[in-house]
């Protein structure tokens, strides 16, 4: 998957098919505090509400997975395409979970 366009609500994504994924930050917040909740590990409404994945820089191929339903994960060929679209997430106000 690629990521062909990234803006403060979403991104959008390619699949090597052709298939066009879109990402909804929002629907992703939604999804993991609906995990936490179902968990019971919500201690308080708001906190880690920007969540939108998980990312991981130490694997094979960096990546960054959203909670999308089911999962979408998009694996990067170098670092600084990983750290960009990390950053370009901060800086839109959302977060991912560090796996590294």
């Amino acid at each position: 998957m690629k990521i062909v366009e990234i803006q403060p609500n979403g991104l959008k994504l390619v699949k090597s098919n052709g298939e066009l994924i879109i990402v909804d930050f929002e629907e992703c917040k939604s999804n993991w505090i609906a995990y936490k909740k179902r968990k019971n590990e919500l201690i308080h409404e708001g906190v880690n509400d920007t969540i939108i994945g998980q990312r991981d820089s130490c694997s094979d191929s960096p990546y960054v997975e959203f909670f999308t339903k089911p999962f979408t994960k998009v694996t990067f060929e170098s670092i600084e395409e990983y750290k960009k679209i990390r950053d370009t997430i901060n800086e839109y106000g959302y977060r991912t979970v560090d796996l590294s």
